[in-house]
């Protein structure tokens, strides 16, 4: 558990071995990895093939693409080197519905265990709890690491006490009401499809991006104003 999942991006950049650092399948991603990585002088790279970290947030934040779990896999398969740090970020996730631990990659025990025996590959998994649980005030975090090594290595170097009391019962209490995340996930989807609606009726030529369960739009408005706003 982490003082939200900054700290946990924070800490595993700084920690994991030199070297440069990459992102992906998507290049725009969570700018907090970036803040991290210049932080401790990581350079980025464009093949994802020669770096040593390998940052992927899935869902993308802010864009909403989405790789299933298999497809991921996949890609870290072909685009990670071998002792590279593999950190997916599911912040985005728990939005999925009912089965999104089973599409997880923390759910892939085997495949974790063996892309560390076989390859050195580390798979970290971080999530953010404040998002699905509305308190990002409270600020909490975990991050599941593939081995005692890394575990302890984090736990060296992380403050005490970096968790509060309020947040640790916060959090155990919202796992526990099975209520309030079935009605999140039912309400979640309908608004949004409610909201997606009205957006292309009025915009039929605005192209609206992201998967249906998520609590978000990416709207790309073909607007030459928008694409020059960009720019600065």
């Amino acid at each position: 558990m982490g003082n939200g999942s900054i700290e946990l991006i924070d800490l595993i950049i700084r920690l994991a071995p030199s070297g440069s650092y990459a992102v992906g399948p998507n290049e725009i991603q969570y700018k907090e990895y970036e803040y991290s990585c210049h932080r401790y002088d990581r350079k980025l790279v464009e093949n994802p093939k020669d770096a040593s970290i390998h940052v992927f947030v899935n869902p993308t934040n802010p864009t909403g693409e989405y790789l299933p779990v298999e497809k991921t896999k996949k890609y870290v398969e072909e685009n990670c080197k071998n002792g590279s740090y593999v950190i997916i970020d599911e912040s985005m996730l728990p939005w999925f519905g009912p089965r999104w631990r089973e599409v997880s990659v923390f759910y892939q025990y085997e495949w974790i265990r063996s892309m560390l025996q076989e390859r050195s590959v580390h798979v970290v998994v971080i999530h953010t709890w404040s998002k699905i649980f509305s308190c990002s005030g409270l600020r909490i975090g975990s991050i599941i690491l593939p081995c005692r090594d890394d575990f302890a290595l984090m736990k060296k170097y992380m403050i005490p006490w970096n968790v509060n009391v309020l947040a640790g019962d916060y959090l155990s209490v919202c796992m526990k009401n099975k209520d309030y995340l079935q009605q999140t996930w039912d309400t979640t989807s309908e608004l949004r499809r409610n909201q997606k609606a009205a957006l292309e009726a009025a915009f039929p030529d605005w192209d609206i991006k992201g998967e249906p369960f998520l609590s978000w739009m990416w709207i790309d408005t073909k607007s030459e104003q928008a694409r020059i706003f960009r720019t600065f």
